[in-house]
């Protein structure tokens, strides 16, 4: 049993409980962003059943330490606890947050995975769940909760955010929090992410004039993800140190911890190296800074202008800005006939998801075939 306040980082929105308010909250020990403290103090107690395991946690949150203490105090004498209340899922999520700070330092949880888990559940999770208790999540609420998800966006998105909820869930039974996980036995949906949807030329060109248009950091993502083959959320982390501008090269951590090590081409050096000179950009931190928190770079979740500018330049609503990756592997391998070197530049350990663009050296093979003659007649 023990008195805490709940520290929350307002960068990566990591949490943890501390028994002490300092005066001035220390920086996250994760990202180093600004931390601050919750309003109230949280007496917790726990209850054990005859093995040793946690039966019951109560949870009371109080304004002043000092009333904590004298309510922490008559709890250890009487060591009884209101009648048990189901758990919330913003009590779930906090213990989430805690968990994935702690595996970040423990170095077994890669930041880029961390983050992605948070976005998730600030960004999705959280608005739709909660309120809840979680005797109310059910696989039948959360069915309803994946078909409505499905209307806007791939099953590949759905299937991670509900990965996600299932991890909460995981994490909260295997410390007693709950006594089962309700989505246990829920199937994930089957992914068809093979998007043909390719840029031509001429709509590249429309595209980025467009996004120009938009503003100076929709344009310089788009130009990176067009010539690098990064992931959105590669892109909008790309901090000035991983690129190498004597180099003339990106070293960049991406999705699993992979490193990948992609050349610039003369576009993107002479982009990157005029938006370096902008002010927009945070020269010391990341090069496509969050415009509204200092430090930070832009939201994975963020649109910033991009869906817009699609629009303007006449490209169908169903592009997405992950379409880029497969663009920019389509002319690649146009270009290299080397599907080995394209798996390479985009972080995947074998050529499997580099396969479904195999047609593309096997129709450059068929052509070259034609003006290619050896004793036929």
């Amino acid at each position: 049993m023990a008195v805490k306040k709940l520290l929350t980082c307002q960068k990566c929105k990591m949490a943890k409980e501390v028994k002490r308010q300092e005066r001035t909250a220390p920086p996250c020990a994760v990202c180093g962003g600004p931390t601050v403290y919750g309003d109230k103090w949280i007496v917790a107690l726990v209850l054990d059943d005859s093995h040793g395991y946690v039966a019951h946690r109560f949870e009371a949150y109080i304004d002043k330490k000092v009333e904590a203490q004298a309510l922490e105090t008559e709890m250890r004498k009487t060591r009884i606890a209101p009648p048990a209340q189901p758990a919330s899922f913003h009590s779930l999520a906090d213990a989430f947050k805690t968990w994935c700070e702690t595996k970040v330092i423990e170095g077994n949880l890669g930041n880029l995975s961390a983050i992605s888990y948070l976005s998730r559940l600030e960004v999705h999770l959280l608005p739709h769940f909660g309120g809840w208790s979680v005797d109310q999540i059910t696989e039948e609420a959360v069915e309803k909760y994946r078909l409505s998800r499905l209307k806007t966006v791939l099953p590949a998105s759905v299937n991670r955010e509900i990965a996600t909820l299932k991890r909460i869930l995981s994490l909260a039974l295997r410390r007693k929090l709950i006594d089962h996980n309700p989505l246990a036995g829920m199937e994930m949906l089957k992914e068809n992410n093979k998007r043909e949807r390719v840029l031509t030329p001429k709509e590249i060109t429309l595209l980025l004039a467009e996004c120009a248009k938009v503003s100076g950091r929709c344009h310089v993502a788009t130009v990176i993800a067009l010539n690098t083959g990064l992931r959105k959320d590669g892109v909008v982390s790309l901090r000035w140190s991983e690129v190498d501008l004597d180099a003339n090269r990106i070293k960049k951590v991406v999705k699993g911890g992979k490193i990948v090590t992609v050349p610039l081409n003369p576009g993107l050096r002479c982009t990157l190296e005029d938006w370096q000179k902008s002010p927009e950009t945070d020269k010391a931190g990341y090069v496509l800074p969050s415009p509204k928190k200092a430090g930070a770079h832009m939201l994975v979740s963020s649109n910033f202008g991009f869906a817009a500018a699609c629009k303007n330049a006449g490209i169908g609503e169903g592009f997405h800005f992950h379409d880029l990756r497969h663009s920019f592997t389509t002319y690649f391998i146009q270009a290299t006939r080397d599907i080995h070197l394209a798996a390479k530049l985009l972080g995947h350990s074998t050529t499997i998801m580099t396969e479904r663009y195999a047609h593309l050296v096997d129709d450059q093979a068929a052509d070259a075939m034609k003006a290619f003659s050896m004793g036929a007649t």
